[in-house]
């Protein structure tokens, strides 16, 4: 499992994840958080591999879309620009960034 897809579904899984099912929020917390393998999360949830594999497919396309259209990861990671830097910037700098969120 790649580690910026990991970290990635994470943070939209905090953003999104009640949106999703009690079953794909389930399976995606299993895989994502817990690190369980599909054979693991199949064997757990009484469901073939197959089922696994395309709860996580349907339910990682529906966080990635909703990131798409609503944009919050994005927003989030201004925000913490921002704040990084909210040291080194002027007001008027501070106020037309703050302005593009």
């Amino acid at each position: 499992m790649e580690l910026d897809k990991t970290e990635l579904m994470n943070n939209l899984l905090d953003l999104y994840g009640g949106l999703l099912t009690e079953n794909q929020l389930n399976v995606m917390e299993l895989y994502y958080m817990n690190d369980l393998s599909l054979s693991e999360i199949a064997e757990e949830l009484s469901v073939t591999r197959s089922a696994v594999h395309d709860t996580l497919k349907k339910a990682s396309a529906m966080l990635e879309m909703y990131e798409s259209k609503l944009g919050l990861l994005d927003k989030e990671k201004e925000k913490r620009l921002l704040l990084d830097m909210i040291d080194e910037l002027s007001i008027e700098e501070i106020k037309k960034m703050v302005e593009k969120l």
